[in-house]
């Protein structure tokens, strides 16, 4: 089996970061207050309950969702499945329902973008560092050798009939 690492923008780090301090924020605060007034200073007891329950449930959904997401994001290759792996969420495909894969170099102002397409019409865009494209295309074409491997350069091609042409 052969992984590639998924790659996350500065900008996805950066929110990740923010997320991960306000739900540790959260945990602290919600237990500070625990401590210092308790649940039995309110008129009723059901609603303090609810609310520390509540918020030490979504601080570490949050911090579980993300940590997951930094640790377990990855492509893998094997024989017979190509995964791909967002954290939590875990998706398995055929090797032989793909199709082709195309390398998009066609805008110039953004980064390259790999995509893989299936026989059902369906696509993935395949979000890995650029250094290791030739090694993702590789591995699956490794695994299933009918797969087709396009480059989209953005360039015009030339007619598909570029013999000499008769003027009348």
């Amino acid at each position: 089996m052969k992984k590639f690492k998924y790659k996350f923008n500065t900008v996805t780090y950066v929110l990740m970061g923010l997320c991960l301090a306000l739900a540790v924020v959260a945990l602290i605060l919600n237990t500070y207050y625990l401590c210092k007034n308790g649940i039995s200073s309110a008129a009723n007891v059901v609603y303090p309950i609810l609310q520390y329950a509540l918020t030490y449930f979504v601080a570490l959904a949050v911090l579980l969702l993300l940590i997951s997401l930094l640790i377990s994001s990855y492509y893998s290759v094997t024989n017979e499945y190509f995964t791909t792996c967002f954290g939590i969420i875990k998706s398995k495909y055929k090797v032989q329902d793909i199709d082709y894969i195309v390398l998009d170099k066609s805008n110039p102002k953004k980064k390259d973008r790999l995509a893989v397409y299936f026989n059902n019409e369906t696509y993935i865009v395949v979000v890995v560092k650029p250094e290791w494209f030739d090694a993702f295309t590789d591995a699956l074409m490794e695994a299933n050798p009918s797969i087709r491997y396009d480059i989209e350069s953005g360039e015009p091609k030339p007619p598909e009939d570029s013999g000499p042409s008769k003027k009348d």
